[in-house]
């Protein structure tokens, strides 16, 4: 997932995991969990999202503070133009969005997805809205095929852990 020898001349990091879930889940404790899941699961998740999934082995993190759940959250890779997109998205106890953050671009552009300006739309979004450019997430110029991708793979996060948790 984040390769310290670049497969691609574009990749560059933009944060680590201890970064991301920081800067969404500051001050908080780290529980890691290893999921299969179901074929109930699958296909429950499958059609919230009218797409297959690509594994049934996720890994979820829970995140506590002062013995209460704040949140979970998961790092997922997407496809952007050409390369894969990895970045983190953090769901509250309301199942909203709480954050997301870039952790790895690797195209040779479109990586103002990673910035505040385009993130900050997907904050408080639940797994009823679209979640999808041109409805409620607006796109960014070069960048297009990028934000389709953060906006899909927000999506099928979502999904996942409101089928699991």
């Amino acid at each position: 997932m984040l390769n310290a020898n670049p497969a691609s001349p574009n990749e560059k990091t933009y944060a680590t995991l201890n970064k991301a879930i920081s800067k969404t889940f500051p001050n908080t404790q780290t529980t890691t969990m290893n999921i299969r899941l179901t074929a109930k699961q699958i296909a429950a998740i499958e059609t919230t999202l009218m797409a297959t999934l690509p594994t049934s082995n996720i890994t979820i993190y829970e995140f506590n503070r002062q013995d209460e759940t704040v949140g979970y959250g998961m790092v997922t890779n997407q496809i952007g133009k050409y390369e894969p997109i990895t970045f983190f998205v953090g769901v509250n106890p309301e199942f909203q969005i709480e954050g997301v953050v870039v952790m790895v671009y690797r195209e040779g552009y479109g990586s103002d997805v990673r910035k505040k300006r385009f993130v900050r739309q997907f904050k408080s979004k639940t797994i009823k809205d679209p979640l999808a450019v041109n409805q409620d997430i607006t796109s960014i110029a070069r960048a297009t095929m990028s934000a389709y991708a953060i906006a899909n793979g927000t999506k099928r996060v979502l999904a996942i852990i409101n089928e699991t948790i």
